[in-house]
């Protein structure tokens, strides 16, 4: 007997919510802390190797690793999810391209991710 399975089956993909953020914002040309209450959600495809804000087009970051209990990924931000923990998948997220012009906002970014 065969079994067809849609792909999403047996992909590794997670749903990342986070909890929250600190940072810094440029305000008449000086760093301002800025502080936000989370509720960002984030996909990350093993499979595709991408981290993708949920409801936008376009990874934020394409270049993840799957190591035994952790996704790392890198490029203008570096997203690292800890799957040491089944239960309490914790992640992180650091943007800190603080000098490329006087919009940027490096900030710190925690949560908690879901496999699906």
């Amino acid at each position: 007997m065969i079994l067809i399975m849609p792909s999403w089956a047996w992909a590794e993909n997670y749903l990342c919510i986070s909890d929250g953020a600190a940072g810094f914002r440029v305000e008449n040309e000086e760093y301002k802390p800025t502080v936000s209450t989370g509720g960002d959600k984030y996909i990350v495809s093993v499979e595709n190797g991408t981290v993708t804000p949920h409801g936008r087009e376009g990874p934020i970051v394409s270049n993840c690793q799957n190591h035994d209990n952790r996704i790392y990924c890198t490029g203008f931000t570096t997203f690292f999810v800890h799957k040491s923990n089944l239960r309490f998948m914790r992640f992180h997220t650091t943007y800190g391209y603080a000098y490329a012009n006087n919009d940027d906002t490096p900030f710190v970014e925690i949560g908690v991710c879901t496999k699906f």
